[in-house]
């Protein structure tokens, strides 16, 4: 994450007003009557005539506060807080930034005084009965009446208190305006309220002006301005007004103590309390008490659990005995005469997987799900969910009535469309003998995997299937083809020829001509065929052969191969032997071919991107096809959650106030819970006539995954429930997988709920790295919040590198203030500004005094120095935590453990 970096400057000023003769007498000068009411700068004329020049010098006055009756508004970035913000945080500094850089200082009518320069407008934020609003004649801006002038901020220090921002490192003078020029938006100006402000308090802030010129004539009274010294401040006790015109107002009310770094400091890591997440459920009133093992405890559980909870095993043998009186009186509807109606339990999940068994006590997930009372009540919330809100739920699927019509229409489609291409792939291409079959199905060879690589790779560097597959062998080995058609010894035109050629004396010679070293090789009629077009024998007939030519032919023939023989010594060494072309087994490919067919039209089909159901993919399978049906994205736990916290999370009561607890899921229950509102779904479809199967996943999603970016195909926490294969607990798109959720109960994201909150490794002492982020979220109001991450508590301790959990102030807009103090003054050791805080300060009139703070060795740090040294002991950095992963699987001491490093900005003192 790259670090911001900020830049603070004391002032800034352009043009004219950069030759200002008098210096600031930073609001300790008393009234002087010889001064003048506007600033004044010399300016030298240089005036040449014939040969000669002459200089000329005059003063001129520059415009000043005493000619300011408003400022525009589009003037202002922003003021923080935000008008009517209510619980802005009451540690921290109003301010108002500006557009212009030079802003604030553009209308003093002074030169800076060592680096420090009074802004020409100034903020101050006062209580409802501080202040009365006035209705003056002549005045030309709203006007506030100030009922306590010494409660205003000291009019000596009102420098401290406006500076430039940068957002670049630190420049001097030159590179400032080189940078401003360049890019007009990487500063601003921006003015401070150093008031101390109390919680739970509304406050008005004002922008007024700071010189008595600005005063007078906001309030319309220029003729008093003339005789005015232009440095008189607004509210000097000589001014003996309150009367105070407003070039910008807003209104702002305060929360409760506790800025970020209060609250994240109150989060104390702990132990998950073993009873969290389950409570007891007693069984003496099953119907067969005999039954009711010795332990007749049984823990109902939640969707969260702690990462040290046990749980007696469905399979156990000691449960057998219940187990099978639970399926008996189950089954009962299903085991006598269906004349002979009797009401019992449902057999959940039934219709999906199309059960029509009684159940067993043996392993398989629809049993655990419907014998085991832990899992039955935990689908019997999800169908009390359902029964709750079930208008709402159907309004829904209504909705989807026209995509659903569409979906099951193509799905009809895709299945008689792939029933028709299954017969003729039977009939015509699985019947082929295997050379053939290949040959005919080489266009999706590249499709299909063998060792590891595409069949149409193997075969090519085969050595007897590489030709078949040859779009040229393809042509000329066509049965219905022009080659083979004039070859075939059937064609009449064949048998004509070879009539005629009876009637003549000639040699018998072979129909074709085979290479010796091809005999060896089986011959088939494919492989045949290829060497017809190349082997076939010549037309024309064959005159005798002498047998003086046959010796000469002896003779040439034992002298090139005694010649051979001697010299292949010579050239051995260059001879390059090709790695030997293994034969394919055109049997086993024809099998794999097949397979792969028939795989392909019963996994997925031509629909499968065609058939979409809210954003959805309907995957077609061949038997028995699951019709479409209305999809409903809604994350369950709320609805589980509003049920009853209890069942969403048993004892969650247990959960200190003010901690930071690790949890786990338990993706039993989840898939226990939605298989119990997919079941009573698919009655209340039925009920409603909607034009569907039983079998759907109207419900997949439990968690909420908006923490997460938005993907094509929603992150469901269920596979479609006719796809479970597995024990219950292990029908997630990622089985067996329990997540490691964090739990955060207190006032911190109840205030802050954009903070940042991650898993990482530890780079080094101060940086993380291999980031990840929640995977999903969840929140039980008022202040308990859940958030799961994709790493489990076993792959966490077995980590090379230690796992911390990250919480983490959302970097952005820049924060002034100081912390939170206790109430305890005069503490002056080893300060800082990472440690400053309102002990350590002067509020005697309710605003920061710089003189009269002892501000201990900040001197070091540039306090009372310039405004861009206070800026920057004021500025609040984002504050990061690290808690060790490890600590809070294992429950070791929690003291001491938490790191606190201070990231995100980094600010600097500048001197323009």
């Amino acid at each position: 994450m790259d670090i911001a970096k900020y830049s603070f400057y004391p002032w800034l000023r352009r043009g004219l007003s950069t030759k200002i003769i008098a210096s600031d007498n930073i609001g300790d000068g008393s009234p002087n009557p010889g001064m003048k009411p506007r600033a004044e700068t010399s300016i030298a004329v240089n005036v040449f005539k014939d040969s000669t020049a002459e200089t000329v010098s005059k003063n001129i006055e520059l415009i000043g506060p005493g000619d300011i009756i408003g400022i525009n508004s589009n003037a202002i970035i922003k003021m923080e807080p935000r008008n009517w913000v209510t619980n802005f945080e009451p540690n921290y500094l109003p301010y108002i930034d500006f557009y212009d850089e030079e802003f604030p200082w553009r209308y003093s009518p002074a030169s800076p005084n060592n680096n420090r320069l009074r802004p020409w407008l100034f903020l101050i934020v006062l209580k409802e009965d501080e202040f009365t609003r006035m209705n003056l004649p002549g005045s030309v801006l709203p006007v506030i009446n100030i009922k306590d002038i010494k409660k205003l901020p000291l009019k000596n220090e009102i420098w401290a208190w406006a500076h430039v921002h940068l957002n670049d490192s630190l420049k001097n003078a030159s590179e400032l305006e080189t940078a401003l020029r360049d890019n007009p938006n990487l500063g601003c100006s921006r003015i401070l309220c150093p008031r101390c402000l109390e919680a739970k308090q509304g406050y008005h802030a004002f922008l007024i002006p700071t010189f008595e010129t600005g005063r007078l004539a906001g309030l319309g009274r220029f003729g008093e301005i003339q005789s005015l010294d232009s440095q008189l401040s607004s509210w000097d006790i000589s001014v003996n007004d309150s009367n105070f015109p407003v070039y910008y107002e807003s209104y702002f009310s305060t929360g409760e103590t506790g800025d970020f770094e209060t609250l994240v400091r109150k989060l104390k890591p702990k132990d998950a309390n073993p009873e969290a997440g389950k409570r007891e459920i007693r069984l003496d009133t099953f119907s067969y008490p005999e039954a009711v093992p010795n332990t007749d405890i049984f823990f109902l559980e939640g969707a969260l659990k702690t990462n040290t909870s046990t749980r007696k095993d469905f399979l156990d043998p000691e449960l057998k005995d219940f187990r099978d009186k639970v399926a008996d009186f189950i089954n009962t509807n299903t085991t006598l005469n269906a004349d002979i109606p009797i009401i019992t339990p449902p057999i959940y999940g039934k219709w999906h997987i199309l059960h029509n068994t009684p159940l067993t006590s043996d392993a398989g997930w629809i049993n655990e799900l419907n014998l085991d009372p832990r899992n039955r009540t935990a689908a019997g919330f999800g169908c009390e969910v359902v029964r709750k809100k079930q208008d709402y739920y159907m309004k829904l699927a209504w909705e989807q009535l026209e995509k659903v019509n569409e979906a099951n229409r193509l799905l009809m489609a895709t299945a008689f469309a792939s029933k028709v291409s299954d017969n003729l792939f039977a009939k015509h291409i699985e019947k082929q003998d295997s050379e053939k079959f290949f040959s005919v199905t080489s266009p999706v060879h590249k499709e299909i995997k063998i060792g590891g690589q595409s069949l149409q790779n193997t075969a090519l560097y085969s050595s007897n299937a590489g030709k078949l597959s040859n779009h040229s062998f393809r042509k000329v080995s066509n049965s219905a083809g022009t080659v083979l058609r004039r070859l075939s010894k059937s064609s009449a035109k064949s048998q004509q020829v070879f009539s005629v050629s009876k009637m003549l004396t000639t040699v018998k010679t072979p129909s074709f001509q085979m290479p010796i070293n091809e005999v060896f090789q089986k011959i088939n009629s494919m492989s045949l065929n290829t060497h017809v077009v190349d082997n076939i024998a010549p037309a024309g007939f064959m005159n005798s052969v002498s047998s003086n030519d046959i010796s000469i032919f002896k003779a040439n023939l034992n002298s090139a191969f005694n010649n051979f023989k001697n010299n292949l010594t010579h050239f051995i060494g260059n001879i390059e032997i090709d790695a030997p072309q293994l034969a394919l087994n055109l049997n086993t490919v024809k099998l794999t071919v097949v397979n792969e067919y028939h795989d392909y039209y019963k996994n997925n089909g031509f629909a499968r991107d065609q058939i979409r159901l809210n954003g959805a993919v309907r995957l077609l399978k061949y038997t028995i096809p699951v019709m479409a049906y209305p999809i409903i994205d809604i994350p369950m736990y709320t609805e589980l959650r509003d049920l009853s916290l209890e069942c969403f999370f048993p004892n969650i009561d247990l959960i200190p106030n003010n901690s930071i607890v690790l949890f786990e899921t338990n993706n039993r229950f989840i898939e226990s819970f939605m298989a119990g509102l997919n079941y009573e779904m698919a009655r209340e479809l039925l009920w409603r006539e909607y034009p569907t199967d039983q079998r759907g996943s109207y419900f997949r999603l439990f968690w909420n995954k908006n923490t997460i970016p938005a993907t094509a195909t929603p992150a469901y926490d269920i596979k479609e429930i006719n796809n479970w294969n597995s024990q219950l607990g292990n029908n997630a798109p990622v089985p067996g997988q329990n997540n490691l959720v964090l739990s955060i109960k207190g006032d911190l994201l109840k205030k802050y709920p954009n903070t940042v909150i991650y898993l990482a490794q530890q780079k080094d002492n101060h940086t993380f790295h291999n980031e990840l982020y929640p995977i999903f979220g969840a929140k039980v109001e008022p202040d308990i919040f859940f958030m799961g991450f994709d790493k489990t508590k076993d792959e966490i301790k077995g980590a090379s590198k230690e796992w911390f959990f990250i919480i983490q102030e959302r970097p952005g807009e820049v924060r002034f203030g100081l912390d939170v103090g206790k109430n305890i003054k005069n503490i002056r050791i080893n300060l800082s500004p990472d440690t400053l805080s309102w002990d350590n300060v002067s509020t005697d009139n309710t605003y920061i005094g710089i003189s009269a703070s002892d501000s201990g060795n900040l001197a070091t740090n540039g306090w009372g120095k310039d405004s861009a040294h206070m800026a920057s002991i004021f500025y609040q950095k984002p504050v990061l935590i690290a808690i060790p992963a490890n600590e809070l699987l294992t429950a070791k001491s929690f003291n001491n453990f938490i790191t606190h490093n201070y990231a995100g900005s980094n600010s600097f003192a500048g001197i323009a």
